[in-house]
């Protein structure tokens, strides 16, 4: 039985949740094709959600590589 690993990120102040699933899924999409970890990737992923959901508007929240 594996043990259980949790991936701690900084809170964030939500205005908006909207794309914050379709970032996550994508961000982590991008580091899985780009051969790193999967913990790096959802890390990465989870910093990318968080930062997606205090910008209003959906396609102009979803942060790019310049954002982190």
């Amino acid at each position: 039985m594996s043990a259980r690993r949790y991936i701690f990120i900084e809170k964030s102040i939500k205005i908006v949740t909207t794309s914050a699933r379709d970032t996550f899924i994508g961000a982590f999409v991008v580091e899985s094709s780009l051969s790193h970890s999967i913990q790096d990737g959802l890390r990465y992923a989870a910093t990318a959600a968080a930062l997606s959901v205090i910008v209003k508007g959906a396609q102009s929240s979803s942060p790019t590589r310049k954002r982190f």
